[in-house]
């Protein structure tokens, strides 16, 4: 039986600097499918950040974004 199911991973921003380090996830784990309608997202603090962008795909690679939260 198949289930509904999104994949979490920290891609690139592309309006991110190509020098800024991007956070580790956390919470859910990298790559971890997530089943339902509410989920709890956490990643590691960085000092010098001035906003973060969460992005949550059908795909690892991203193909098909269903949601960005900036």
């Amino acid at each position: 039986m198949a289930t509904d199911s999104t994949t979490q991973q920290a891609p690139p921003a592309q309006h991110q600097d190509a020098d800024a380090p991007t956070p580790a996830p956390l919470a859910p784990v990298d790559g971890a499918p997530v089943d339902g309608s509410a989920a709890t997202f956490s990643w590691n603090f960085l000092p010098d950040a001035q906003a973060y962008q969460l992005q949550i795909g059908t795909t690892p690679g991203f193909e098909d974004v269903i949601c960005t939260i900036d």
